[in-house]
C-alpha cells in the first residue's frame, strides 16, 4: 500500500507508517521532558513529528541531539492529563511518547497540539 500521501487525520495516533508500509509499532508510554532527555543520553533516537493535516515527519538518527535541543526540548507538554493551549510556549507543544517497533530502534513520537 502506498502511504506516501497519507496525512495525520487525528491525534493521538493509533499507529505509525512510512512511505510504503504500516509499522507494527506500539506506544509504550507518554514521556515528560526529563524522560526524553534520559533516553537521549543513551544514544541517538528517531523522532517522528505528527501534526493534523500533515504527513508524518521522520528525523535522522544523526540529527536527534540537535533537533531535540533546537526544536523539541522547550515544547514538550509535561501534564498530559491537563493540556491547556493558552499556557503553551509560542502557542504549541508536543505530546511525547515512546514507541517500540520490531524493525526499528525505539521511536519518540511528538504529536503537536496548537
Amino acid at each position: 500500500m502506498d502511504l506516501s500521501h497519507k496525512i495525520v487525520d487525528k491525534i493521538p495516533l493509533s499507529g505509525l507508517w512510512r512511505e510504503n508500509t504500516s509499522l507494527e509499532a506500539k506506544r509504550i508510554k507518554y514521556l515528560n521532558q526529563k524522560e526524553v532527555s534520559e533516553i537521549l543520553k543513551k544514544g541517538p533516537i528517531r523522532f517522528v513529528f505528527a501534526n493534523v493535516g500533515d504527513k508524518l515527519v521522520w528525523t535522522d538518527f544523526d540529527e536527534s541531539f540537535k533537533i531535540y535541543k533546537t526544536e523539541i526540548k522547550n515544547f514538550i507538554i509535561s501534564d498530559i492529563d491537563n493540556i491547556n493551549l493558552d499556557t503553551l510556549k509560542q502557542g504549541f507543544g508536543y505530546l511525547a511518547s515512546l514507541w517500540a517497533d520490531p524493525s526499528e530502534n525505539s521511536i519518540i513520537l511528538l504529536e503537536k497540539f496548537h
